[in-house]
Formats: C-alpha cells, structure tokens, sequence
C-alpha cells in the first residue's frame, strides 16, 4: 500500500507597496502582517514528529524571523533617519540574523533529515 505524504510550501507574496518613503510604523504594521500569514505547524502530542512536521517548523520559523529582521533594518534605519550621529550597518544586523536563523533552523531541518533516514532504513 502506497504512503502519500502532503508536503506545504511557505512563502510570502511581496511586500505590499506602502508610502514613498516607509515609516516605522508601516515596518510594524508589515511585521504583524507577517507573523500572522503563517502560524505555527501543530505536531501532535501524541506522536512523534515527522519529518514533514519539523520541516514546517524550520520553515515557520525561518520566515518569522525574516520579518522580524526587516522590521530590525527598518527600525534601525527609521531612528538614523531622525538622527544625526546614527549610521546603522544593516550587513552586521543581516549577518547576525543569517547566524541566529542558521542556529536556530539548522537543528530542526537536520532533524528532519535524520527522520528521514531512519523511516527509510524501516522501509527499505
């Protein structure tokens, strides 16, 4: 008897186009509006997680933290905008936000993989 597995993609559409010039406020509201488009995957207590379960994490979290990087870039370029001594170095805060999104997705995407193998070591 076949298995099927349902596998779901998590993406984002563009950013909507706001103002000319963003506000932080607009950076906010877009960060909501983010977080709220993709809720986090229920695995259930019950079982173990699949690996298509921690893959819906990984990807969950990975795009929450994304929107919360912009919206950190935006903040920051908002307050030197406002500022005359403030010079944001968006290449550290992005290079800081690669490494956490490594560290904290890496584990549950090598999970994943890890599940994979031994459910097709039981297959096979």
């Amino acid at each position: 008897m076949a298995d099927s597995t349902t596998t779901t993609i998590v993406a984002f559409s563009p950013r909507p186009k706001r103002a000319l010039k963003p506000t932080v406020q607009d950076a906010h509201a877009t960060l909501l509006e983010r977080l709220a488009a993709v809720s986090p995957h229920v695995i259930n207590p019950l079982l173990v997680a699949a690996a298509d379960d921690l893959d819906l994490r990984a990807d969950t979290l990975r795009c929450h933290l994304r929107a919360v990087r912009d919206f950190v870039i935006a903040f920051l370029q908002d307050t030197a905008d406002h500022s005359a001594t403030m010079q944001p170095n968006h290449r550290c805060v992005e290079a800081a936000f690669a490494d956490l999104i490594g560290d904290a997705c890496g584990p549950i995407s090598r999970a994943a993989d890890a599940q994979r193998e031994v459910n097709s070591r039981r297959e096979g």
